[in-house]
């Protein structure tokens, strides 16, 4: 499990943002000032953290939060670190004008804030599952095209498929000098349909990994259209086997449901293997 925290110090109002697999370990260094950039705000507590099986989306969110302002600020928003306080005041007079304008457009502005709230939650929901979507697809590449050859196996007895050119759910990855490396989509009720792999020489393997979080809610839900096709090889290393891989990324199946808070995106890739 790897973690993302934030820390905020006790003498001042800064804050940190980082990633860690030891979170207790991390705390202890920063507290002991074994990192240059908090020594100076000792000492530190943590008020946030959230939790990533991959390390490579501990990473992105670590990045994000500390790269992209509007990331930042709706985290301090969500867990009520945001100061509204004004530095300057308002007289009676000042007031009551403000107070008589906005009786008088009230009905417009929360019109339009809640248009601008669904737009922006839509946009961010969308970009979140587009980023998990992503992180998919680039571990799939990377499994795939290393790969010297791939076949067809039916999903449900491990059998080879009936015609090697077919769509399904379930592919074996034949490697060089490792054991073959299968790859499937699983999809079942009450739980986020996900992309599982497994080095195994069983033709049917049962101790899969999913390369997808599996929280119903944070997580991604992937069931729709997901499936591999194999064009093989005609001969020859100029002309290696292709596999094609589609899928769609869905928020958790117990996200959110309001309109503003769906998001569905395809993604598909076309990969050519070693072949050697």
């Amino acid at each position: 499990m790897f973690f993302v925290y934030m820390l905020k110090s006790k003498t001042s109002d800064e804050i940190y943002i980082g990633s860690t697999k030891n979170l207790k370990r991390r705390i202890k260094e920063h507290n002991e000032g074994k990192h240059f950039s908090t020594r100076r705000y000792l000492p530190w507590v943590v008020i946030y953290i959230e939790g990533y099986i991959q390390e490579k989306l501990a990473r992105m969110r670590e990045k994000r939060l500390k790269y992209h302002g509007n990331a930042l600020r709706e985290l301090k928003k969500r867990i009520g670190l945001i100061d509204f306080k004004s530095g300057a005041g308002f007289t009676l007079l000042e007031f009551l004008v403000v107070i008589g304008l906005l009786s008088i457009t009230i009905g417009s502005i929360l019109l339009f804030l809640t248009a601008v709230l669904k737009g922006t939650n839509q946009a961010n929901i969308t970009a979140e599952v587009k980023q998990n979507g992503q992180v998919v697809l680039d571990t799939l590449e990377s499994q795939i095209r290393n790969a010297s050859d791939a076949v067809c196996l039916n999903p449900a007895d491990g059998s080879l498929c009936a015609s090697p050119t077919q769509s399904t759910t379930h592919i074996k990855l034949l490697r060089t000098n490792s054991d073959p490396l299968h790859i499937r989509c699983v999809n079942n009720a009450g739980e986020n349909g996900r992309i599982e792999i497994v080095t195994s020489l069983d033709q049917l393997p049962t101790n899969f990994t999913s390369i997808t979080s599996q929280d119903t809610v944070s997580g991604v839900d992937i069931k729709d259209d997901c499936s591999f096709i194999i064009v093989p090889s005609s001969g020859g290393v100029s002309d290696p086997p292709i596999v094609s891989a589609s899928f769609n990324v869905n928020q958790g199946v117990d996200a959110a449901s309001r309109q503003d808070f769906m998001a569905n995106v395809s993604f598909q890739t076309t990969i050519s293997l070693r072949g050697y």
